[in-house]
């Protein structure tokens, strides 16, 4: 079922000029240790790629190497589906970002600019279900950022699908929404730049140059 990766499009630290482009760039991240959040974000990154949305996916831990930076890039959209592993652990390509986002010394405002979802996935046979998942969701929020659709939690116990299919279905609408929303922003930050600009009043050569 999981339609392949386009070469090319899975981050690797080049600039990309599609994101650039795009309305606030798009990212799909993933924490995952057996394969599953994985597998999840790939086809979440195709539906956005065919959807043509420029998307770029990578593993958390990358976050540092992607650009745009997707925890500064006015208008980010983070999409980050995220496993739990062992007792409440993260899996192995999110330990470093796990850690990053866990800094009590970070300022109150460092993901202002950042929007995001989370599908976190877990097993209630465990006392920490979706553990990772809750926690980057509450740790976003602490840091100003934004949720624009609400967490999923899946349970591997009784299928994952039974959460992951319903929230796949209604993602695509709250991303568009989120998206449009983002380019109205800009939109109306533009016009109020050129309307500013028309009302400063004239300076002329000799003030200038003082």
């Amino acid at each position: 079922r999981l339609a392949p990766v386009a070469p090319g499009r899975e981050a690797k630290g080049g600039a990309r000029a599609a994101a650039e482009e795009a309305v606030g760039a798009l990212y799909v991240g993933y924490g995952s240790q057996t394969g599953n959040a994985k597998a999840i974000a790939q086809d979440i990154f195709v539906q956005l790629t065919e959807a043509k949305m420029n998307p770029t996916i990578f593993p958390l831990d990358d976050w540092k190497k992607t650009t745009p930076a997707p925890l500064s890039t006015p208008g980010a959209l983070l999409i980050a589906v995220v496993s739990t592993t062992g007792n409440g652990d993260p899996p192995q390509n999110c330990e470093k970002f796990t850690r990053f986002v866990k800094r009590r010394s970070h300022p109150a405002d460092l993901l202002t600019d950042m929007r995001y979802t989370i599908l976190a996935l877990g097993d209630t046979n465990y006392d920490k279900f979706c553990y990772m998942g809750k926690l980057l969701d509450g740790r976003f929020s602490d840091l100003g950022a934004t949720s624009f659709y609400p967490i999923g939690c899946a349970d591997e116990g009784t299928g994952l699908e039974d959460v992951v299919d319903p929230w796949r279905d209604g993602l695509m609408p709250a991303l568009e929404l989120a998206m449009s929303s983002s380019g109205e922003a800009k939109a109306g930050a533009a016009k109020g730049d050129k309307v500013a600009k028309s009302e400063a009043p004239a300076v002329d050569g000799a003030a200038a140059a003082r």
